[in-house]
């Protein structure tokens, strides 16, 4: 009867002991995420930086050449029509700026595309 009583209360108590054990692994908060998890090799990493660093860089430029694209408009809006040589220059500085800012689209592009292939973790483009 002793022994009988006893396995019904050590069945419970694990029975418990499980149930609890269930409940934190399954509510618990501080879960194993993937992205902590993976381990990623500092070279890959390093070189991710140096990748988006520059593509960063190049995005500034672009953004610096279309603002003066606009400033190089605006001066040829408001250009009286007597200075002819200053127009044709600045027709000139302009349709440089564009190719200067095409090439500079293309070179974001490849640079994106070499950090998709590089496999950057946590690359948001």
């Amino acid at each position: 009867m002793m022994t009988n009583k006893c396995s019904k209360i050590s069945s419970s108590l694990l029975l418990i002991s499980f149930l609890c054990f269930i409940q934190t692994t399954l509510f618990s908060k501080e879960r194993s995420l993937p992205e902590r998890s993976v381990v990623t090799d500092p070279s890959l990493s390093r070189r991710c930086e140096v990748l988006l660093k520059r593509r960063k860089e190049r995005v500034r430029h672009k953004l610096k050449l279309m603002a003066l694209s606009r400033r190089n408009l605006n001066l040829q809006k408001n250009l009286t029509p007597e200075k002819e040589t200053l127009r044709k220059k600045l027709k000139k500085n302009h349709y440089e700026i564009n190719l200067e800012i095409s090439l500079l689209k293309q070179k974001i592009k490849r640079e994106d595309e070499e950090v998709i292939r590089t496999g950057c973790p946590g690359v948001i483009l």
